[in-house]
């Protein structure tokens, strides 16, 4: 048999990377005369670097940014031999940094920008920014800041808008910069289709993830948004309402669109285009995939739901393996997921994650292959 094995990433325990070698691993021992085809991805969130240097031919770049709460930190990024510059959101501002205090109400997309200037600093103009696996709720304004867009109150006091005052930006003036960045060419990578704020948006659906753990706050964070959306829409004569993906990463797609006239599109399908996977497809029986939660949003622009889609296209089986599950069996059958298999309990912290996941996954993928197995010996 020829089995793909392409995982996205188990937020915050384990990298697409990891999972994929474990999987292949397990595979290997159990089934060894089968041909196992490693096809980590990402979505743009989390792992969506590590995929791109995987794929891609370059170098690494290291830089000071600002994390989610403007302590300096290194950070990484990747340029390739065609001198495109890859960032990745989540390695700057992700929920991966801020642990258990994760607060959407204070944290700021500032190292975006960090990281952008340097990239433009060392002449690079063309850049890919994946969105994904964010701990902000900003909706890009702390990336604007940092590229020079300064942000005023009503009484005309500039301020580091966030999570939790953007509804108290009053006036925004354009950047001392703007000669520099009318220059680059920023492709935004979304790992969901949301809007930037109503009942499918950044606020509602995304903050309680990033530590909105009340009614209020969620609503405090929607106010805030719709509010910053109708000052950039005023801003650049653009509706931004109804921008598919501007709600991606706490609404930093709505920022990037806005601030540096950024194309938006799905992380998925580059990635998907680089990695080759497709054309692997073409000959092979099965693949596996997976992420920490499979829910409702994993249908969503995100690995497993585009993965199904692909799969069915190809008349392929497709297994999905997973941390936890919260989602319909229904909604497995009508994607064509063939099994689910959970490799962590509810209830246990990041922390206590981190250290259980790899044998828990180990275990599951065991369980996995050996019911692989059976299906094929009674076929």
């Amino acid at each position: 048999m020829k089995i793909i094995i392409a995982p996205d990433s188990f937020k915050g325990t384990l990298t697409a990377l990891e999972v994929a070698e474990i999987l292949t691993d397990v595979g290997q021992t159990l089934m060894p005369s089968s041909e196992f085809c490693f096809k980590p991805l990402s979505d743009g969130g989390d792992s969506a670097l590590e995929c791109i240097k995987l794929y891609q031919k370059g170098g690494t770049v290291i830089t000071k940014a600002h994390d989610p709460f403007m302590n300096l930190i290194d950070v990484e990024y990747f340029v390739s031999d065609m001198s495109l510059a890859f960032i990745e959101s989540a390695s700057v501002i992700g929920l991966n940094l801020v642990g258990e205090k994760k607060d959407p109400l204070i944290t700021t997309s500032y190292g975006i920008g960090d990281v952008i200037l340097d990239a433009l600093n060392r002449g690079i103009s063309n850049i890919a920014l994946s969105l994904g696996g964010s701990s902000t709720n900003d909706g890009g304004a702390g990336m604007a800041a940092a590229l020079g867009y300064k942000f005023y109150d009503d009484e005309f006091f500039e301020f580091l808008p966030r999570g939790g005052t953007l509804d108290k930006i009053k006036h925004i003036e354009k950047s001392s910069l703007q000669k520099k960045l009318n220059g680059v060419n920023i492709i935004a990578l979304c790992d969901v289709e949301a809007l930037p704020y109503g009942t499918n948006g950044a606020s509602v659906v995304f903050s309680p993830q990033k530590g909105a753990t009340t009614s209020e706050i969620v609503n405090k964070l929607e106010s805030g948004m719709k509010h910053f959306c109708g000052l950039l829409s005023g801003l650049f004569r653009c509706n931004f309402s109804k921008l598919k993906g501007g709600g991606a990463a706490g609404g930093l797609g709505m920022g990037c669109k806005a601030f540096l006239n950024s194309d938006l599109m799905s992380g998925f399908d580059m990635i998907l285009n680089i990695s080759g996977l497709e054309e692997t497809m073409k000959d092979a029986d099965i693949i596996i995939t997976g992420e920490g939660k499979l829910d409702k949003q994993s249908f969503s622009g995100k690995v497993v739901g585009k993965l199904a889609t692909l799969a069915k296209k190809h008349a392929l089986p497709i297994y999905a393996i997973c941390g936890c599950l919260d989602v319909d069996e229904s909604i497995l059958k009508e994607h064509n997921i063939k099994a689910y298999k959970s490799s962590t309990k509810e209830g246990r912290t990041q922390s206590e994650l981190r250290i259980c996941a790899r044998n828990e996954l180990i275990e599951a993928a065991k369980t996995l292959f050996r019911e692989i197995l059976e299906v094929n010996k009674e076929s």
